[in-house]
Order: structure tokens, then C-alpha cells, then sequence
């Protein structure tokens, strides 16, 4: 399936501003920090998991899901070693629409997670992200920046913060305790910076 270069331009601007909602998104609920760097790529598998899952249970609406999840915990996750997901879709790659092979390349991503490598982690989540959309549009026939768009817009309005590795939802009876934690934090960090500044 060839894409018009028209189609593809303006695929690509969509996904941009999507990548960088989802980004700021994550960043305004502390996801994006080294300290999550393997619970976010846990959250990632789990993910795909939940996409292979529509794919035997032939769900059209699971599929859809799995595949805007994935890209948002691919995002996250290049987001934390301080990567940006459009530019490391851009480097070529050899992307793969085999499922099993997707997999097997998470569990490269794995070994450079757990040993912090950088480079081979950012270069591997551009492989991964081009082999996602090439499953999304090759072997499922969905449109991927409508996948993005709807994972994007489930998770936009959700309320929460990452504390300790988890992610604490809004209504979680220790969400508010939790942010008074926080902010006391902030503020404590700025006074030591402005007291090193003096």
C-alpha cells in the first residue's frame, strides 16, 4: 500500500503535534524522569501485549487502542532517555510489520533499559515506533495517526501522578497527600537552588 507524498506530509505534521502533546502530557505528571525509565518500559510491553490480544480476538477497536497505547509508551520511553520520537523515526531503519519480530526488538530495548544505553535504546524505539506503524497500516489496515489520535485523546482529560514508580490516579484516596508531598519537594528544590545561586 503506497501512500501519496501529500498524505504522508501531513501524516507525519499530525503525529508531531501529537508526540509532543503526549510529551508534555508526561511531563506534567512526572512520568518523564530516569527513575521510571523500567516501569515505562514494562508499561510498553504490556501494551503490545494488549494489541496482540485484538489481533487473536480479531477486535478492530483493540487494535486500535493497542496501537496508540504502544506509541504513547514509546514515546515515553524515548522521552526519558531524552529522545524526541518524530526525529527517531526519521533515522532509517529496517522496520519489520512481523509481530514476533516487534517483540524480539523489545527485548533488545529491555537490555538497554535495564543497563541504561542510551543510544542503542533511542535507536531501538526508532525502529520499533516504524515497525509499529508499518503493523498499524501494512498488516491491520488502520490509519496510524488515528490510533495515536485516539489513545491521545484518552488519556488527555486523566488526572494523576507518577509517585514511586506508579502512577497515582486523581481519585486515589492518597492523590492529595501525595501532591502536598510533591509540592513541598518543588518548593524545597528551588530554595536550595536559589541558595546556591547566592
Amino acid at each position: 500500500m503506497t501512500i501519496p507524498l501529500q498524505q504522508r506530509e501531513v501524516d507525519r505534521l499530525s503525529l508531531t503535534g501529537l508526540s509532543v502533546a503526549i510529551t508534555q502530557w508526561a511531563h506534567d505528571r512526572r512520568i518523564i524522569s530516569m527513575e521510571n525509565s523500567k516501569g515505562q518500559y514494562m508499561k510498553l510491553v504490556s501494551e503490545f501485549g494488549e494489541l496482540c490480544a485484538g489481533v487473536l480476538d480479531n477486535d478492530e477497536a483493540k487494535k486500535k487502542d493497542g496501537v496508540g497505547d504502544t506509541f504513547v509508551m514509546l514515546n515515553n520511553v524515548a522521552a526519558i532517555f531524552g529522545g524526541e520520537i518524530i526525529g527517531l523515526m526519521a533515522i532509517p531503519c529496517q522496520p519489520t510489520s512481523n509481530m514476533l519480530s516487534f517483540y524480539e526488538n523489545l527485548g533488545l530495548l529491555a537490555d538497554y533499559v535495564a543497563k541504561n544505553q542510551k543510544d542503542k535504546a533511542l535507536e531501538t524505539i526508532g525502529l520499533l515506533a516504524n515497525s509499529l506503524k508499518t503493523i498499524c497500516i501494512v498488516a491491520l489496515g488502520l490509519n496510524f495517526v488515528e490510533c495515536v489520535q485516539m489513545a491521545y485523546d484518552e488519556i488527555k482529560h486523566r488526572r494523576g501522578v507518577m509517585y514511586n514508580g506508579v502512577f497515582v490516579k486523581e481519585d486515589d484516596e492518597r492523590y492529595l497527600g501525595i501532591m502536598q508531598e510533591l509540592e513541598m519537594q518543588d518548593l524545597n528544590e528551588s530554595k536550595d537552588v536559589e541558595g546556591s545561586d547566592a
